[in-house]
This record gives structure tokens, sequence and C-alpha cells, in this order.
């Protein structure tokens, strides 16, 4: 098993399991820790002595709380005093020591950040999402350890660790949740837990304004594509999807179906045996744009074109709807956004302060090229119930 230690996702350090336990399974600090931890601080690779807050306060002349505050940047200080000290601080070579400024200030400057796996976070949702966490936290001097919970091992370093806080991405279920005694602040995002503050996307308004714009250009027979049928957001999706089909009128029929969509092609695979089985339908809705794609690109090469025979509308607005042809109509989601708030509330958290983040992400339809007039509604004949 490895863990992830990350300044930036695409510059990450790479830890084994045993390595991460001695870091965050240590027990509270002694005596011997803190001696242990002096010497790491007073010491470099080869006996030299490093350069201390001390030092630069004696050269400076100035107090050693002084120089601490200048160099963390807490406000207060005269400018020119700050500038005197990073200006010593940068000729003397001097490199903060994590360990024992954790040590003094009871913080690790570490947030954990838990994902089913290290290889769910895949595609541009997830992508943007990480980045907004991690521009974030960067600007507010921490560092991200992200990690697998879906092993016992990653539950119990939750537990255990010396992390500030905590953030979850993705569905975890109720009963591992609710057998973790989190101790540290937390927030989840993409998916609503009990007791904590979640951030997700509005994805029942979402789905039902792509249901409401296909409804518009004369669609009343829809295919609901999903992921897999018990992932929260798949659920949300396809209820804002029937929820939307509903109040459309009683002439309108609606089919879900669903698939793996960590397999490219399975999505499209689906949507060509649905019209192999004689169901009739005029547009696609997908739970995101890679099962979007798939289906749009499955059925040209079938021989339909998109979007005179079938519409298409996808999920999260990655940066291959542009690129797609037809390019792909899509529901735009705030990922971005989403990290960073995510991040700003979890600092709040560890601070204390009390301000309450945006919980709900609206979301917008982004209309492009796959999605068109009904061809010939007559034509269609009814969809089997969902």
């Amino acid at each position: 098993m490895n863990f992830r230690l990350d300044a930036h996702p695409s510059k990450s350090l790479h830890l084994g399991f045993a390595n991460v336990c001695k870091a965050f399974y240590a027990p509270p600090p002694g005596p011997e820790h803190e001696r242990e931890c002096k010497r790491l601080h007073e010491e470099r690779p080869g006996g030299q002595a490093v350069v201390t807050i001390r030092e630069i306060a004696e050269n400076v002349g100035v107090t050693v709380s002084t120089v601490s505050r200048a160099l963390a940047g807490h406000p207060g200080l005269r400018a020119e005093t700050v500038l005197r000290v990073t200006k010593e601080a940068q000729r003397l070579g001097y490199t903060p020591n994590l360990m024992a400024r954790g040590l003094v200030q009871k913080k690790s400057g570490m947030i954990g950040v838990a994902l089913p796996s290290l290889d769910y976070a895949h595609g541009d949702f997830f992508t943007q999402l990480l980045i907004g966490i991690e521009k974030r936290a960067a600007a507010l001097k921490y560092m991200l350890l992200l990690f697998p919970y879906l092993e016992l091992e990653g539950a119990n370093m939750m537990q255990q660790s010396l992390l500030d806080g905590i953030m979850i991405i993705g569905p975890m279920e109720l009963s591992r949740f609710e057998s973790i005694h989190f101790v540290k602040p937390l927030v989840v995002l993409d998916q609503k837990l009990p007791g904590v503050h979640s951030i997700v996307s509005a994805n029942v308004d979402g789905a039902g304004q792509a249901v409401r714009h296909l409804v518009e250009l004369g669609h009343r027979r829809l295919l609901f594509l999903g992921g897999p049928r018990e992932h929260p957001t798949v659920q949300q999706r396809m209820k804002g999807f029937l929820e939307a089909g509903r109040k459309s009128g009683d002439d309108m029929h609606q089919k879900c179906i669903f698939s793996d969509w960590t397999n490219f092609s399975a999505g499209g695979e689906m949507v060509i045996r649905e019209i192999a089985a004689g169901e009739k339908f005029t547009a696609v809705v997908a739970a995101n744009d890679a099962l979007a794609i798939s289906a749009s690109l499955a059925l040209q090469e079938h021989g339909y074109h998109v979007p005179r025979d079938y519409s298409v509308v996808g999920f999260d607005d990655s940066v291959d709807c542009r690129i797609v042809r037809p390019k792909l109509t899509t529901v735009r989601q705030l990922a971005f956004e989403m990290g960073d708030a995510a991040m700003t509330f979890l600092h709040y958290q560890i601070h204390g302060n009390k301000t309450k983040p945006r919980l709900s992400w609206d979301q917008e339809l982004v209309v492009r090229d796959s999605t068109g007039p009904v061809k010939n509604p007559k034509s269609q004949e009814r969809l089997s119930a969902a």
C-alpha cells in the first residue's frame, strides 16, 4: 500500500504505509520526543548546525517571537521589520523544521484527503476539485496527504493521525462513516453525511435542467444512462431526471439503465443494446461526460447522427466536451470553486472560525451541438417503464 504526500497533485512523494504509521501513529509527545525534535532542529546531516530563528533574531536585533511571527506572515508587524527578517533568513539559508514547528504549535500543517481509492479521482471534475483544494491549501500553508479510506488502515489513520483536519471526497458507506471516531475538523465533499458539513453540487436540479432543455426541443422519450446504481451522485441525478420528466406531462416516457463508468466503451455499448432490443427513445441523459461521449461515439459508429437521430446530454463540463464532435451539451459543475470553498471552510474549523460555508453549489446547463429538435416524435414508440 502506498500513500501520497502532496504539495501539488502532479508533484507527489509516495510514502510506504510503515513510514506513514511512524509519522502519524506516534504517541503524544513526551520528554524524549521533545529532545529528539530539538536534535533534529539543531543538526543537519553531516553534523552542520542548522540556522535557527534565534540566530536570525540576534542578527536582526529583534526577539525570537518577532522572527517567528514575521516568517509566519502574521499581521501587526512593521513592513520594515518583516523585510529585514526575511532578508536575513534568506541570506542564512533558513529552512523551517516542520516537526519542531508542529510540536510547538500543536499543529502539523497537514490535511488528510480521503478517497475511496487513489485511482478514484479520475476525470476532469475530480481533477479540478483537487486543484481547487490544493491551491487554497498552498495559500494557507498546508500540505495534503491523499489516502484511500476503503482500506481499514485508512480509517485507522484518520482516527489516530496528527492531521490538522480531514476532507472526505466521494461516496463513503454510512456504516463505515459511523464506525470512525473523528476527533479532527471534518468536511465532506460530493456526498451528504449526517452530522457534518457536506459541500455538494445541486445534482437534482442539474439533471432537471437537462430534461427541461430536451422537452423544450420536443423530446418526450428519454433514456437515463447512469453509472453504478448505488452511487449517491448517480441516485441524485436519476432523481432529478425522473422528477423533471413527471412534471413534463403524462406523455413523457423515461427509462433508466446503469453502466460501469470506469470502462469508457461500456456506456455506448449499453445504449446500442437498448436500440437493438427495440427500445425507442430520442435522447440520452448521461450521469457524466464520459458516459455521454461514449454514447455519442457509439451512436455515430453505428450509423446514427447526433443530434438529428439522437440528442445526448452529459454532466460535469469536462474539457473533452469541447473537443469531441459534435461538441457536447452538458451540465457544468463548479468543481474548482467547490474545492477552494471546502479547504477554506476546513481552515476556518481548525482555527475556531464559525463562518458557515456555501453547502450547495448550483449547476448550469451549457448548450452545444449534441442536442437538437426531435426528428419525428410520432415515429418513436413508447419506452418500457423505468
